[in-house]
């Protein structure tokens, strides 16, 4: 195919160099023949005489050559116009035009390689056109998913849009909301806070950020913090931070674990303030404590009787519920106006100086308290520090501060509470110590009138026993007997002050019913019949009515009642077991009955004590509270003395006694 190639290439040439030969070179060849060869050339152009043959020749030569030269180039201008054609019909993608160029000359080559180029680019066609078709196929898919992804980024351009104004909104919830957002890292260190939370501690934002939290913690509560969200995603918890100036902020705080890859990374809280909220409780809580302390003593002052017990109370509350070192109350003496006699203290801590039981208000700054009947405060210091018991106080409680209430009844000064604080008393504890004083009055009061009541209270038991035990000669001091040995049981039993003061006076009153029955059958020497046995079993009946009218409390009035009830319900007047007679009446069962064996009576002679207790222990059970003898043998044990003392006393001594 080189060869070919070659040949044909030289064949080309060859023929262009005839071609131009003949169209030029003849006819100069012809022409210069036909000026040289005529007789005489300059005659001939000078004459203008030439030869006709040899112009026609001429002619004929010009003309064949012209001729030849125009066959020969078109012999090689239209192969090249076909091949040109063919070139313009595949440049317009005529690729099924066929080339009829043959030859071996270079066109007839060129026109070779044009078809092969053509059945290559057929081929190459035909792929590409597959190419195309699966090109289209995909670019459609492409198409699909550009279309379905320009949705998407559009959605995706949407929702950034959105999260961006989310970010923004969120950053600008977070800046301005009124709770502390922080963030901390699984080690403790603060990563992020929000401005309310600088604003709120008074830290700039460099000085919190990788700062360690337990640094600005009230107490070690960072382990806290993260056991709280070990178990749960979030939880609640109190969280107490430290503000710059050192003031505590009570926080209510929800945390919630950071995590990354299932792994806690860090811990997010939001922490609301609510120290405002505690303070208000805990003035709150204050104010309650001190509305019941009021209230308590208050209740006790109605209910209590016992003015030192009041008085110890009020001075041990004082120091419970205050900031009070210690307090005193002191009354003046009734016999020496000028003392101040000492009536309760309560400390907060241990004192080891004694306290002076007097104090001359005349010699004492405490006595200026009585004199002006006006509280007043005192700073302590050398020049007015007058005993031991407040120099201890001074120089090793630390208390600095005194204040004198003026305890009055009835617009005169009859005491002083003194209290003393480390710190200047504020105007909430002068008003609750101005409270308690008057609490004290009242207190006061209350027992000098009790007291009296009291008096008139016994003068008229006095009477009414007095009136029995003359028409019962025999009975003489019973009922003082049952009651002091119904005190003793009472105490032994562990019953409180006020029960056994119950006690008492049951055992002085239980037949007081006996002035309704008749002095025949009262001091009859023999047996009673009976008639005479159901007469005497009304005196505890008849005991209630002539009591009712004195406002006597109801357990006294069932104690007098019933205190002839047996265990087994053979007792008189309503038949009662064990469990519904009452504790008063199941003691003077005891002691009524050891006193009628023991003393002498109409119908039978004395006993010894030993026979009388021998004979509770035989009706232990039956007649008598297991209980009840049980202690009343304990007190004959360990007391028979003052058992003896007590039967032989005399009329009069027992008045002198209760009075």
């Amino acid at each position: 195919m080189a060869v070919i190639s070659e040949m044909a290439r030289y064949s080309f040439r060859l023929k262009i160099i005839i071609a131009f030969i003949i169209a030029t070179l003849i006819p100069f060849s012809l022409s210069w023949i036909l000026f040289f060869t005529s007789n005489n050339y300059r005659i001939a152009i000078e004459s203008g005489k030439f030869n006709t043959h040899l112009i026609t020749l001429l002619v004929i030569g010009i003309t064949l050559a012209f001729a030849f030269s125009i066959y020969i180039i078109n012999s090689i201008v239209k192969p090249l116009n076909e091949v040109t054609k063919s070139a313009q019909q595949i440049s317009e993608g005529n690729y099924d035009y066929n080339i009829t160029v043959g030859g071996n000359d270079e066109i007839g080559f060129l026109a070779h390689c044009i078809r092969k180029m053509l059945v290559g680019i057929k081929a190459t066609l035909i792929v590409l056109r597959k190419r195309s078709d699966e090109l289209t196929k995909s670019n459609e898919q492409l198409q699909d998913i550009n279309t379905e992804l320009e949705a998407s980024l559009e959605q995706l351009k949407a929702t950034t849009d959105l999260l961006n104004a989310s970010e923004d909104k969120y950053r600008s919830l977070i800046e301005n909301i009124t709770d502390l957002v922080w963030l901390i890292d699984y080690e403790g260190n603060i990563i992020f806070v929000n401005e309310r939370f600088k604003q709120l501690l008074g830290y700039s934002e460099t000085e919190l950020i990788g700062k360690y939290i337990i640094d600005i913690l009230d107490g070690d509560v960072l382990k806290h913090i993260f056991d709280s969200v070990r178990e749960i995603d979030t939880n609640r918890i109190k969280i107490e931070f430290i503000a710059k100036n050192g003031k505590i902020i009570y926080t209510d705080t929800g945390v919630k674990r950071v995590e990354e890859n299932g792994i806690i990374i860090g811990v997010q809280g939001v922490s609301r303030d609510i120290t405002e909220k505690i303070i208000i409780e805990e003035k709150l809580n204050k104010k309650l404590v001190e509305l019941q302390l009021l209230n308590r003593i208050s209740k006790d002052i109605v209910t209590n009787t016992d003015l030192k017990s009041v008085l110890n109370e009020v001075a041990n509350q004082v120091v419970k519920v205050s900031d009070v070192v210690a307090c005193t109350i002191r009354l003046i003496n009734k016999s020496d106006l000028n003392n101040l006699e000492l009536k309760a203290s309560a400390h907060s801590v241990e004192i080891d100086c004694i306290i002076e039981k007097k104090i001359d208000k005349r010699r004492d700054i405490v006595g200026k308290a009585v004199e002006s009947q006006l509280p007043f405060i005192v700073k302590l210091k050398d020049s007015i520090i007058t005993n031991t018991y407040v120099s201890t106080l001074y120089e090793e409680k630390h208390a600095r501060y005194c204040l004198f209430n003026p305890i009055m009844v009835r617009e005169r000064a009859i005491g002083v509470m003194t209290s003393f604080t480390k710190e200047p008393p504020g105007q909430p504890h002068i008003d609750l110590l101005a409270s308690l004083v008057n609490n004290i009055a009242i207190a006061i009061d209350n027992a000098e009138a009790y007291d009296k009541l009291k008096q008139q209270y016994f003068h008229t038991i006095q009477s009414l026993v007095s009136a029995v035990e003359a028409k019962d000669f025999y009975t003489e001091n019973h009922s003082f007997r049952v009651s002091e040995y119904a005190v003793l049981i009472a105490d032994e039993m562990g019953y409180d002050e006020q029960f056994i003061e119950k006690v008492r006076i049951t055992g002085l009153l239980h037949d007081i019913g006996k002035i309704g029955i008749s002095d025949t059958i009262l001091n009859k020497k023999g047996k009673l019949t009976s008639k005479e046995y159901g007469i005497i079993k009304k005196h505890p009946d008849i005991a209630c009515k002539i009591l009712e009218g004195m406002d006597l409390d109801e357990d006294i009035i069932l104690g007098i009642k019933h205190h002839h009830e047996r265990c087994d319900g053979k007792g008189y007047p309503c038949n009662y077991v064990e469990e519904n007679i009452p504790d008063i009446a199941h003691i003077i069962s005891v002691v009524d009955a050891f006193d009628a064996m023991t003393s002498k009576r109409p119908y039978r002679e004395v006993i010894s004590f030993d026979m009388a207790v021998e004979e509770l222990i035989n009706n232990k059970g039956t007649q008598f509270h297991p209980r009840v003898v049980d202690s009343f043998i304990k007190i004959y044990r360990e007391k028979e003395k003052e058992l003896v003392e007590l039967s032989e006393q005399n009329e009069e001594r027992p008045w002198d006694i209760m009075s």
